[in-house]
């Protein structure tokens, strides 16, 4: 009875620790997804926030030249000055670089102004812009803002393309490019849980192949007090275990007994006498098939 209590305890403690390991997997994976699912909604608003802005800068472009704010600020340096002004207002932690480029004959990008803070940093009129992703044609052919996160480039997030439209043609392109400080700042949140549940996840898997082990070499041990070395038949010990479990209407007792198995000992030795027993018993185990 002891040992069936036993092996009922052993089973329920590994069933325990399966349902922690798969409840600790779904934690995981559930705050993978709402990780997933909070970055994608972070994207939502920095773009929207990015859309707003645009917005207003080319409102405001239009405020200090409403015939043509584009040509005339190639011509004129003071207007230019203005622009690069105004885009130096967004210019900072947030919003890495801002800048505006007009689009010439030959379809080349070219700065027209720059809102960088850092003279180092900021765009010559008209030095010649080299697109680094296709979005930059795809604003062009569909003349509607687009928006690509950004992989290679370091301490950049979000690329927001929103194009200056006149007489049906693209004619400028203002680009604002997002630090990864909002990114960073959703990684910071999302990642001691991660690890916490990574952590839980590793530390029950090691108690689980120690339990496991353990499990192993207790049904192993087990089984060798069931049954007999030399024989390799059930003995007492498994009898006694299964015990509660036989029911006596449908069993059957066999007691077999080999004849003069002592002068085989006597006279040949107990080797023989220890070939003698599995071969007999190998006989009972036939009989009962």
């Amino acid at each position: 009875m002891k040992t069936r209590f036993k092996d009922f305890g052993i089973i329920i403690y590994i069933i325990l620790l399966i349902t922690i390991v798969i409840t600790l997997i779904l934690l995981y994976l559930k705050s993978q997804s709402n990780t997933r699912t909070n970055h994608q909604n972070i994207i939502k608003v920095e773009i929207s926030h990015a859309h707003t802005f645009s917005q207003n800068i080319v409102g405001l472009m239009l405020k200090l030249d409403n015939k043509n704010p584009i040509q005339n600020a190639k011509k004129d340096a003071n207007l230019r000055k203005s622009y690069n002004d105004l885009l130096s207002i967004l210019s900072g932690k947030q919003y890495r670089y801002v800048f505006l480029l007009y689009i010439d004959k030959d379809n080349s990008f070219k700065y027209l102004a720059d809102g960088s803070k850092e003279k180092s940093q900021r765009g010559e009129f008209q030095q010649k812009f080299r697109p680094f992703s296709d979005i930059w044609a795809k604003v062009l052919k569909t003349k509607a803002p687009a928006y690509q996160t950004q992989k290679e480039i370091s301490e950049l997030w979000i690329t927001y393309l929103y194009p200056i439209i006149r007489d049906n043609k693209v004619e400028a392109i203002l680009a604002i490019d997002i630090s990864t400080k909002e990114y960073d700042t959703l990684l910071h949140t999302s990642s001691p849980l991660h690890h916490t549940i990574l952590l839980m996840l590793v530390f029950i898997f090691i108690i689980s192949l120690f339990i496991f082990f353990q499990a192993y070499l207790y049904f192993k041990q087990r089984r060798k007090t069931n049954i007999d070395p030399l024989t390799r038949l059930y003995n007492r010990n498994y009898l006694n275990s299964i015990a509660h479990t036989i029911d006596l209407d449908n069993s059957v007792i066999i007691m077999a007994d080999i004849d003069h198995f002592k002068s085989v000992n006597d006279t040949y030795g107990h080797d023989a006498g220890d070939i003698v027993l599995p071969s007999s018993s190998k006989l009972v185990n036939t009989s009962k098939s």
